[in-house]
């Protein structure tokens, strides 16, 4: 047996065990735990996921990334102080965590009017389903190729701070390698989406 599938063997039949060693800060235990919610979680997020506003250009699966992160960091501060009997216990946590992400990530896109992006155009024809038609594949193309075009049409700062936001990076390292103060760089992002949805509002 290798070490996963021993890890796996112990939080399934010796859970107090396996939750000594979370306790303690095992690495391999938390590595094993993660990559465990992870693949109980993203589809569980993606099944119960369907409430994004029409309005917003959103890849789903960037999205439900950043609600499956947001979801572990906030589950690591309620272990601290829970109480936990198996392995369920710990995916329902979770589960109860991702939930409310979610509604906040709902209201945050309404809000702000986001849009997110992946790495950039692939993954977001990655996520279209299998069962869509010829007719919504083509249309998702367009749009990332509109996308793309009023993106290399901004002034080169914004476009910086619109792409290097789309791949993940913190707002905050992105103004500083800018020479801009945060909020600076928090009000060059919002308005060079701003430019963008009014751009693409004709597709939605």
């Amino acid at each position: 047996m290798n070490r996963i599938d021993s890890i796996k063997s112990i939080a399934e039949n010796q859970f107090e065990v396996f939750l000594g060693a979370l306790e303690s800060g095992k690495d391999k235990e938390w590595q094993w735990l993660v990559q465990h919610l992870r693949e109980v979680a993203i589809p569980w997020i993606r099944k119960i996921d369907g409430n994004l506003p029409k309005q917003a250009v959103v890849s789903e699966a960037y999205f439900i990334e950043e609600i499956f992160a947001e979801s572990l960091i906030k589950f690591y501060e309620k272990f601290k102080t829970g109480r936990f009997n198996s392995l369920a216990d710990l995916r329902g946590l979770l589960f109860r965590i991702a939930e409310l992400k979610l509604k906040e990530g709902y209201r945050s896109v309404k809000k702000d009017q986001m849009i997110f992006f992946p790495e950039f155009t692939q993954p977001i024809l990655e996520d279209i389903p299998l069962d869509v038609d010829a007719e919504d594949i083509e249309r998702q193309r367009t749009i990332v190729k509109e996308i793309e075009a009023q993106i290399a049409q901004m002034p080169k700062e914004e476009r910086e701070i619109l792409l290097r936001y789309a791949k993940g990076e913190k707002l905050k390292q992105i103004s500083k390698d800018l020479n801009l103060k945060e909020e600076t760089g928090r009000k060059k992002k919002q308005r060079a989406l701003q430019k963008l949805r009014k751009k693409l509002y004709k597709w939605f």
